[in-house]
């Protein structure tokens, strides 16, 4: 069961797949302050939820998908034709400026 665009470690892919049963079926707000990749947050696709994530590049990712998905897909895209071992290190080694290229970088790493 995939339902997050992003792995993160730590995240609780595991936890929907085996344990979604025990997932609350009512409640008025969903909280998640380890939001990592999404998991939990996009099976349940709450109406009102707070999620927040101490990593900044992971808020950021979630943010610039939210407001610019084109951008960050347009640099995705950029990245896959220049897919390499050695265009990785360089990317990883990268610091990127703006937030379509900082989620773009922490999707491929």
């Amino acid at each position: 069961m995939e339902n997050t665009f992003l792995k993160w470690t730590g995240g609780k892919n595991w936890f929907v797949k085996y344990y979604r049963n025990m997932l609350p079926q009512k409640y008025r707000r969903y909280i998640d302050p380890f939001l990592r990749g999404g998991s939990v947050y996009f099976y349940l696709e709450p109406k009102n939820a707070i999620i927040s994530d101490i990593n900044l590049e992971l808020v950021t990712t979630f943010i610039a998908i939210r407001d610019n998905w084109q951008k960050v897909y347009e640099t995705l895209k950029f990245h896959s034709r220049k897919h390499s071992v050695g265009y990785y290190y360089r990317v990883r080694n990268m610091k990127p400026r703006t937030s379509a290229t900082i989620a773009a970088s922490v999707s491929l790493l």
